[in-house]
């Protein structure tokens, strides 16, 4: 049974698998008619791998890492996570031009990742047509015409934002100090009678957090002895420019933990693309109201 089998355990194949770097990876996900998996819905699954011990599911959803479609921005000693990020979402490929390398989003997308007024921070980089390579679930290089797209400087590990578009972004502004981040934490750092403390958690559903931190745990603790898990790790604080990259859930027996320090572009990183029905109606079962 391969994983996209094992994620689909129990459904008629709502998810897929995409394999390779992230900007590469979006639009075959658009393509094929899915979205982009955030937390909400992977850690979703995860935690209904976790709470029959379906040891089928946990070897799907729980002993993988998966790249999340929840953005991890940081700037000096800030930090902006946005859950189901459109400047994610709305990627359209990358584009080789002659002053270098960018990600092509949509510019409807950028519209909606950032603030009404922080728009005019980002219009000089509008293009409005360029070719945009990505590369298809079969691993077919592909070149597609991409329109009203918003240039954004790549280098293969994030894109980078000047401090005014990192303002922009429609994220409440975390400081490095006022959080815990670098080590995983105990089970009372993240969840404190029933509510959910860590910022970086408080993106996702509350519901979802406060479950899945108490199965989570109970998991880890007794096949594992582990009794600190989840933690947030982030990458080196950068002066001048701000970079972003995608969130990765890592795996049950790496401590479940929210890695924002994965390069955006490596050959590794691994997306889920859900089926938009499923997405959109299918999984109410897995979706948690906040409190």
């Amino acid at each position: 049974m391969d994983l996209t089998e094992k994620l689909n355990k129990g459904f008629m194949m709502p998810f897929k698998v995409y394999n390779g770097p992230i900007p590469q990876a979006v639009p075959a996900i658009r393509k094929d008619g899915r979205a982009f998996a955030g937390g909400d819905m992977v850690l979703a699954q995860k935690l209904d791998a976790l709470q029959p011990q379906d040891e089928e599911k946990i070897d799907g959803w729980g002993n993988n890492y998966f790249d999340l479609a929840d953005l991890c921005l940081t700037f000096e000693d800030l930090v902006k996570l946005q859950p189901n990020s459109p400047l994610l979402t709305g990627i359209r490929g990358v584009v080789n031009a002659q002053n270098g390398l960018f990600i092509a989003v949509d510019a409807d997308a950028v519209k909606a990742a950032v603030s009404q007024n922080g728009w005019k921070y980002f219009k000089a980089q509008l293009s409005a047509s360029e070719k945009a390579e990505y590369t298809a679930r079969d691993g077919e290089q592909c070149n597609e015409e991409a329109k009203d797209i918003i240039l954004l400087p790549y280098d293969g590990k994030s894109f980078k934002l000047n401090p005014d578009q990192f303002k922009a972004v429609k994220a409440e502004e975390l400081k490095r100090k006022n959080m815990i981040y670098g080590r995983d934490m105990k089970k009372d750092e993240i969840v404190k009678r029933g509510k959910v403390i860590h910022s970086a958690y408080k993106i996702y559903p509350a519901n979802l957090v406060v479950l899945l931190t108490d199965k989570v745990f109970e998991y880890a603790g007794k096949k594992w002895g582990y009794d600190t898990n989840m933690g947030l790790f982030l990458p080196d604080e950068l002066q001048n420019i701000a970079e972003g990259r995608a969130l990765c859930a890592l795996r049950l027996d790496d401590g479940s933990r929210l890695d924002g320090r994965v390069g955006f572009g490596v050959g590794y990183c691994r997306s889920v693309g859900v089926a938009s029905g499923f997405a959109e109606g299918g999984a109410q079962k897995f979706m948690y109201k906040n409190k």
